[in-house]
């Protein structure tokens, strides 16, 4: 559980370095159902930067889950500060086809049917969507994704932060989607202020919340 930046990204990966699977926990959950997630997974090891020490550490207390602090990482800091690797346990060597099968990641249904579930995705079934998707978008190592998504969602994991990872891609994370800041930003990359924004994406009501800044404008223009 970590705000949209390098901790997560650290945390995630340590995880994986690990041989665990990762759980990514929703910022805007309540107790109760950040409580359920914990519960319904199995959780033994949550990963949380400050602002959520509070929060969670009478939930781990109740579940037997132990509480690790990712703490901050600062510009130009080596992330060295991957916290799981020594408190989870060490995967043995495998070969290829049994490291694409092993758990990778376990995401949360919206529950529009009942109960949120746990829908797992394996190592291989991850690579399979990276690799489709980086060919199809023609993904490049010069690209720069400008990403407002939530990180509790296969969007915004998958396609957002991990396709341009794999290619070398840079991510630049908003931790707040704003229609006046996205398009500031987009400008600054076009005047040349800011590195270039070459990918978007969003789920459609922040198209149409563009828009209407964009209409706006123009009106009062």
């Amino acid at each position: 559980m970590a705000q949209p930046g390098a901790e997560y990204v650290a945390a995630l990966w340590s995880t994986w370095l690990s041989g665990s699977i990762a759980v990514p926990l929703a910022l805007s959950h309540p107790p109760s159902e950040l409580d359920y997630v914990l519960r319904d997974a199995g959780i033994s090891v949550v990963l949380a930067t400050d602002e959520f020490q509070a929060l969670l550490q009478p939930l781990t207390s109740e579940v037997g889950a132990r509480l690790l602090h990712v703490a901050p990482i600062l510009p130009g800091q080596p992330s060295a500060a991957a916290p799981a690797a020594a408190d989870a346990p060490e995967a043995a060597p495998e070969d290829t086809a049994a490291e694409g099968a092993r758990g990778a990641l376990i995401i949360y249904t919206s529950g529009t049917t009942g109960r949120p579930k746990g829908a797992l995705h394996t190592h291989g079934s991850l690579k399979a969507q990276i690799d489709s998707m980086v060919g199809a978008w023609e993904w490049a190592d010069g690209d720069r994704i400008l990403h407002p998504l939530p990180l509790h969602h296969i969007h915004g994991i998958v396609n957002a932060l991990l396709c341009p990872h794999s290619v070398g891609a840079a991510v630049e994370f908003l931790p707040k989607f704003s229609p006046t800041g996205m398009w500031s930003r987009l400008r600054a990359g076009a005047a040349g202020t800011a590195p270039p924004v070459t990918v978007f994406m969003g789920v459609p009501t922040m198209y149409v919340r563009l828009l209407q800044v964009r209409r706006r404008r123009r009106v009062a223009a």
